[in-house]
């Protein structure tokens, strides 16, 4: 067993665990969006906003 450190080994680990949780774990380059400088996705982000204020009444116009 080799107890070498490596940024490749932590960051699989940290995938791992995020994935138990119930994450989407994406490759960057696979990422819909317009430009690499998009940093929020925007459809992503309206369907959040749009199925967790659903309950509030929140409309398109809000989001």
């Amino acid at each position: 067993m080799s107890l070498s450190f490596s940024e490749a080994k932590l960051e699989q680990a940290i995938i791992e665990l995020l994935q138990d949780q119930g994450y989407q774990h994406l490759i960057g380059d696979n990422v819909p969006r317009s430009s690499l400088d998009q940093v929020i996705i925007e459809d992503d982000l309206r369907h959040y906003l749009a199925a967790r204020y659903q309950p509030d009444g929140i409309t398109e116009e809000e989001i």
